[in-house]
This record gives C-alpha cells, structure tokens and sequence, in this order.
C-alpha cells in the first residue's frame, strides 16, 4: 500500500493479491488532522488523527498466518509522540501482532517503537530503547523478526533510515 491515491475510501494494494484496504473513520473531504494529504514522502500520504483514524485490510490469512518470519516497513511523520499507538496490526480479536509507539513503563518509552508478537502474551515485546522515534520528520522504519519466541532481543531488528537501533527484550 502505497497510501498516495489522495482521494477515495480504498488504500490500493498494488502487490496483485487484491488486499485493499478499507479507510475508516476518516475526515471527508479531508481536513488538517485527518484524511489524505499532499504532503507524504513520497507522493501523498493519509494523515491519521492519532484517535480513531485506521485502514483495515480484512483477513488476510493468505498473507500472514503462519508466518514465522516477517519485515514490516513503513514511513511515518509523527506531529506528537503518546504511548501506545497502533502502527501496523494483525489481530482478529484473538490473537495477532502489533508494532506501535512504546509506552511509559510496560514496552519501552513512548518516543520507543515496539513490536509485541503475541498480543495475546503476558506483555512480552521488543523494544528500541534510545528514543529513536521523533516528531516532525520523516522517518523510515522497518522491524525484522525471525519467529515467534521472543527469548532474546536478536529475534526482532528495527532499522530507522537504513540505521539499525538498538532493542531491548521486555517479557513480562
């Protein structure tokens, strides 16, 4: 999903598989707070309200389930840090991953970006602990992960800008 349509209710998935994305919740036409922009890094860009703004994608289980290893990438311009912010979710209300902002005591900072592989775990995640995370640039994050123990932190990699950051192992 390359987020740069600019207009409509729908992130195209390019990659042929037909996973388009629904957007929710979104200001239309949009406004300063929420909706599509001009202004993303690469063409446009969806400005999220940081509250209720997401794209669901369904069930894809043809993409996802079962995988063991995994890279997420994304870019993100934060005009705000808080805890825990959703970024990229798998997660049927059962059980799933998410990468989001850290939060205060339990998953790192909130300027830290985390991975918890198993939301439906007793709060283990990965996290950077350096603050890596800043307001008002462009920033290119992508996270590595090489299965679904998270015994040590050399099982989840973050990269910021081609930079790899330091993380920590937080199980609870």
């Amino acid at each position: 999903w390359s987020f740069n349509e600019a207009t409509s209710t729908q992130a195209t998935d390019f990659s042929g598989n037909g996973n388009h994305g629904t957007l929710n919740t979104f200001t239309s036409p949009p406004s300063a707070s929420s909706g599509w922009t001009s202004n993303g890094q690469r063409g446009g860009a969806l400005y999220f309200d940081g509250a209720t703004d997401d794209v669901t994608v369904g069930d894809m289980n043809n993409a996802t389930d079962g995988i063991k290893n995994m890279t997420i990438s994304f870019w993100i311009k934060a005009d705000t840090l808080s805890d825990y912010q959703n970024l990229v979710t798998k997660f049927n209300g059962t059980n799933g991953w998410v990468v989001q902002t850290g939060g205060a005591s339990s998953c790192g900072n909130t300027n830290d970006m985390a991975f918890f592989p198993d939301v439906q775990a007793s709060g283990d995640c990965v996290h950077t602990n350096n603050d890596a995370h800043q307001v008002g640039v462009w920033e290119h994050w992508v996270m590595t992960f090489d299965g679904f123990i998270v015994d040590d932190q050399d099982s989840v990699d973050f990269y910021k800008n081609g930079i790899e950051i330091t993380n920590e192992d937080q199980s609870a």
